[in-house]
C-alpha cells in the first residue's frame, strides 16, 4: 500500500519514493508482478510528485485504484496503471473483450465524469470537506491528552494527511477497546471501530486492544464530531473509574 499518514494500519505503508522502489526492483528480478494499491492517494490532501505511482517507472508494477472512495461507495469500478505493454496485454484479454467490458454502465458514467472534469471538481470538494473534518476531529481529541494519543504520539501540529480515519491509542482506559465500545454505544450513544478489527493477525489482538479507529468521512457537521469526542471521553473516564473501583474493592482499599 502506498498510503501514508491516513490512519490505515492494516497494510504496510511505503510513503517515500525510495522505499516504494525497493519492491519494484525486486519485481523486476522476479517474473511475477508487484501490486501497488493507491486508492487513498487520490483522497490525500496533498500528494507531492515524488510520491505518485511508481508503476510508470517500471514494467513490473501494476498500480490498482478505485472509484469507490473518490466517487461513490457503491461503485465497484477501478483502473490500472502500468507499462504500455502490460496495459495492452490486459485490455486484449478475452475476458475483457468478450463481454464488452466488465461493468459497462458504471464505466460509461465514470468516463463521462472524467471527460467533463466533473470528477475533478467532486474530488476537490471531498478533499476540502475531509481535511476540515479531520482537523476538527484531531483538535477535539487533543483536548484530552490524558485519555487519547493520536497515531502513535501525534503532536498538536501533526495533521492527518489523507484518508477517512484517525487512529487513536487509549491511555489507561481500564477496558479492552471492544468492551469499551459496548459500553460507549449503550450508555453514551457513540461508536467506533476497535483496533483489533483493523489487523488480520490474531496474535496482535492484545496489543491492538488499546487502539480504536474513528471515521470522520460519514459525519457531516463539525458539531457532531466534537460532540462525539466529548461522549467518547466520558465513556473512557467511566471505564477508568469502574476499573479503579473494582481494583479498590478487590484489594479492600
Amino acid at each position: 500500500s502506498s498510503s501514508s499518514s491516513s490512519s490505515s494500519p492494516v497494510t504496510t505503508s511505503l510513503p517515500s519514493l525510495s522505499r516504494r522502489r525497493r519492491p519494484s526492483r525486486m519485481a523486476v528480478l522476479d517474473p511475477r508482478y508487484a501490486t501497488e494499491e493507491t486508492h487513498e492517494d487520490d483522497g490525500k490532501y496533498a500528494v507531492p510528485d515524488e510520491q505518485k505511482s511508481v508503476s510508470e517507472q517500471t514494467g513490473a508494477v501494476l498500480s490498482v485504484s478505485a472509484f469507490t472512495k473518490i466517487l461513490c461507495p457503491g461503485m465497484r469500478l477501478g483502473w490500472i496503471e502500468a507499462a504500455p505493454s502490460v496495459i495492452s496485454m490486459l485490455s486484449s484479454h478475452p475476458y475483457v473483450q468478450s463481454g464488452g467490458g466488465l461493468t459497462p454502465l458504471q464505466a460509461q458514467l465514470a468516463t463521462e465524469l472524467l471527460q467533463s472534469e466533473e470528477q475533478d471538481d467532486h474530488l476537490d470538494g471531498l478533499i476540502r470537506d475531509y481535511k476540515s473534518r479531520a482537523d476538527t476531529l484531531t483538535a477535539a481529541l487533543l483536548q484530552y491528552p490524558e485519555l487519547f494519543e493520536l497515531d502513535g504520539g501525534a503532536k498538536p501540529t501533526k495533521k492527518v494527511e489523507g484518508g477517512y480515519f484517525v487512529w487513536v491509542k487509549l491511555l489507561k482506559c481500564g477496558l479492552p477497546a471492544a468492551e469499551l465500545r459496548d459500553m460507549a454505544r449503550r450508555e453514551f450513544k457513540v461508536d467506533f471501530l476497535p483496533g483489533e478489527r483493523c489487523h488480520p493477525d490474531p496474535s496482535r489482538k492484545q496489543e491492538l486492544d488499546r487502539y480504536i479507529r474513528l471515521c470522520f468521512a460519514n459525519v457531516e457537521t463539525k458539531e457532531l464530531l466534537v460532540e462525539g469526542v466529548h461522549r467518547l471521553a466520558k465513556a473512557v473516564r467511566a471505564a477508568r473509574n469502574a476499573a479503579m473501583w473494582t481494583f479498590n474493592a478487590k484489594h479492600n482499599y
